[in-house]
């Protein structure tokens, strides 16, 4: 008898199976999996809207009726683009883009009708994963995003076979090909060539978390900040310097509060007209500043 009879595949060459309960379970089991290391990035919302819409399509599938129309989709596409608009200000950029990601991904789980549809979904669940490296590339995160490669491979040959076994007979095979492709994964690694820029070179994000280079403060995202001792700006002053309890540098102001999170009120800044300060020119202190790039728009300025 064949000890490694379970390495044999039965891959449906035929007609492609349609997507059961079992399926969809499977299939939000690797979805969670691949969401779960950016909860902590994510809005509340978002994790909240990506939750309702799993259950509902879990509903539909157990009360066997028709998924919401074009229509009520369309509005909860555009609804979800206006709500990230206003939580992140842009759909650009690092964190942005990858909340659109996994709200597009819940999106298309509740549209799931083919077995399409559901191949859609894993690799849309893959590039999740691949995202969770734009925040860490640590040896515990690469660790935990293999298992969850082992699990989505497994929901894919759940998916393709005519035959569903139970879903831990398909992780096992999916860790045989998992090993089978690491020495691969080796070589390139070892051989591929690296570029002394950030992950994908987002130069959107490649001071997000420094202290005093953002726009926007969260309350709960101060610890996140990273404490830099990077130089911010050289100044150079003609004459006698101030004193070192004078030296105060204004950059931006953060005077509006909405949606839980301090910003520039930039609508008071337009109509803002201030009067020309009266001083004495024997009192007037001329310096320059040379600001490191900062992807921001303002200057600091003596105060």
């Amino acid at each position: 008898m064949n000890k490694h009879r379970w390495l044999k595949f039965n891959i449906s060459t035929g007609r492609d199976p349609l997507p059961d309960q079992q399926a969809l379970i499977a299939l939000s089991l690797g979805f969670a999996l691949s969401v779960s290391p950016h909860v902590e990035y994510l809005p509340m919302w978002l994790s909240l809207f990506t939750i309702v819409l799993f259950l509902w399509r879990m509903w539909i599938m157990k009360r066997a009726i028709a998924i919401p129309m074009r229509a009520v989709r369309l509005l909860l596409l555009i609804g979800l683009c206006v709500l990230l608009y206003r939580h992140y200000g842009t759909l650009l950029g690092r964190d942005a883009g990858v909340a659109m990601l996994i709200g597009l991904s819940a999106l298309k789980f509740l549209e799931i009708r083919t077995f399409r549809d559901c191949m859609i979904v894993v690799f849309l669940c893959f590039m999740i994963v691949l995202t969770s490296f734009l925040y860490s590339q640590s040896m515990l995160l690469g660790a935990y995003m293999l298992v969850i490669v082992i699990v989505l491979t497994a929901v894919m040959q759940y998916l393709n076979h005519s035959d569903r076994s139970r879903l831990s007979v398909m992780v096992r095979r999916s860790a045989v090909l998992i090993a089978l492709a690491m020495p691969i994964g080796v070589v390139l690694f070892l051989l591929f060539p690296r570029v002394p820029i950030g992950l994908f070179g987002l130069p959107g994000d490649s001071h997000a978390g420094m202290t005093g280079m953002s726009d926007v403060i969260k309350p709960g995202s101060i610890n996140r900040l990273n404490e830099s001792d990077e130089i911010a700006f050289r100044a150079d002053i003609d004459g006698k310097a101030p004193d070192m309890k004078q030296r105060y540098w204004r950059g931006i102001v953060l005077g509006e509060y909405t949606n839980n999170s301090w910003k520039q009120n930039k609508r008071y800044l337009q109509t803002l007209r201030s009067p020309q300060p009266e001083y004495d020119p024997a009192d007037a202190l001329k310096y320059s500043v040379l600001l490191e790039p900062s992807n921001t728009r303002w200057v600091f300025s003596l105060d």
